[in-house]
């Protein structure tokens, strides 16, 4: 049989906006900013 591939938890952290997280995923998958819908922030489902 073959290997399980396994994920590990990075070794450091890097905080990103929501739009630099989008805008590599976007770059990623070769789509451009017309592919987002942006949406009213949601203020009573922020916990932070």
């Amino acid at each position: 049989m073959g290997s399980t591939p396994s994920v590990a938890a990075p070794t450091s952290r890097a905080d990103l906006t929501n739009e630099e997280l989008t805008g590599r995923l976007l770059d990623l998958y070769g789509a451009g900013w017309a592919a987002v819908t942006l949406v009213p922030d949601r203020k009573s489902k922020d916990i932070r």
